[in-house]
Formats: structure tokens, sequence, C-alpha cells
């Protein structure tokens, strides 16, 4: 189960500089599967949290440029 924590579990995307109200960008969670994207997890340090530095930034950007 993915969990988001306090500080950023209701952020909006549409909340951002720049970034226009749509319908992806005006709902709290968008998953997006990056398997056999060769997009590699570190661990963060709590063990608890894994993220990548750049990859999910790239995909993320490229959908938002993508909207109708």
């Amino acid at each position: 189960m993915i969990v988001g924590v306090n500080q950023v579990e209701n952020r909006l995307l549409a909340e951002l500089p720049q970034v226009e109200s749509s319908d992806l960008t005006t709902v709290p969670l968008l998953l997006i599967d990056t398997a056999g994207c060769n997009l590699f997890e570190a661990e963060a340090a709590d063990g608890d949290s894994k993220y990548n530095e750049v990859g999910y930034y790239y995909i993320l950007s490229l959908r938002l440029r993508c909207q109708p």
C-alpha cells in the first residue's frame, strides 16, 4: 500500500507554478508503472522508502507536456 506522509498527501500538481489545471493535475495520485523502463530504485536511509533520483521526474514531466 502506498501512503503519503502528512506534508504531501493532499498536494496537487495544479497547485504548482506553471502547471495548468486539468483532469490529470487536479487529482491527488497518479500511478505510473515504470517496470521495464530502466529506472533503478535506491533505498532511502530509513529503509522503508525507495526512490529514483531522476527517472520519475522525467516521466512525469513528459506526461504533463502530453496532456490534452
